[in-house]
């Protein structure tokens, strides 16, 4: 398993955001006071693939102070895995979560002839605006398959019946977001939230992502208590 994130943040916010402007106009907003502020065009193209760590959180706070996008941002990540796994939940969310929170590249994402189809292209291709293919970070979407095969390079006995089991009791929590994604008309789609009574392992339609700020208001619930 890759070594953990130092930062995780709303990847999905971000690639909104960049997606919808020019490079010229992200230089102009992401701008930072130091020196040599200004971003990159290939920067700009690393940020769109979620390159790990490319995005700096100066640039996040620059964005979210200026209110030209909202990406929430975590740095406790050690901490909040140890929470995570000394939590008083079944083994299978311990797992489950440790998997979204590693930043493989198993969980990378190519838009090809075979995959333009499912669920999670459409996702990809018509809410984020992904034109070819993006690495995956905290916080970017996964199908259920995409987590049963990685599941499998990991020599444990992961099920999808497993898997979803723990995915429940993330979302119990709040740490994991469960949608589908819904065609309101041609070449438009939206996400929508479902049910928990939805989620099975039967059902590929539904797609599962780490919720940054569940995260942020896991870890303020723990510290309270």
């Amino acid at each position: 398993m890759s070594e953990k994130n130092t930062y995780i943040y709303d990847c999905e916010e971000l690639l909104k955001y960049l997606n919808s402007r020019s490079n010229e106009t992200i230089q102009n907003e992401t701008t930072v006071e130091t020196h040599g502020s200004t971003a990159s065009v290939p920067a700009i193209n690393n940020w769109r693939h979620l390159v790990k760590n490319k995005l700096s959180q100066e640039r996040i706070n620059a964005l979210n102070k200026r209110k030209i996008a909202y990406i929430a941002l975590f740095t406790d990540v050690n901490t909040l895995c140890d929470t995570v796994n000394l939590d008083n939940s079944t083994s299978n969310a311990k797992r489950v979560f440790n998997m979204l929170v590693s930043g493989d590249d198993e969980f990378k994402f190519c838009l090809t002839k075979d995959t333009m189809d499912t669920p999670l292209a459409k996702y990809m291709t018509g809410v984020l605006k992904v034109n070819n293919y993006v690495n995956y970070l905290p916080g970017r979407t996964v199908s259920l398959d995409m987590l049963y095969e990685f599941g499998k390079t990991l020599n444990a006995n992961y099920t999808k019946s497993g898997i979803v089991n723990g995915l429940k009791v993330l979302l119990d929590v709040g740490l994991v977001e469960a949608f589908k994604v819904v065609e309101r008309s041609e070449s438009q789609y939206e996400a929508e939230q479902v049910s928990r009574e939805e989620i099975s392992a039967h059902n590929e339609n539904i797609l599962y992502k780490l919720s940054i700020k569940g995260c942020v208001e896991y870890m303020k619930n723990r510290q309270s208590k």
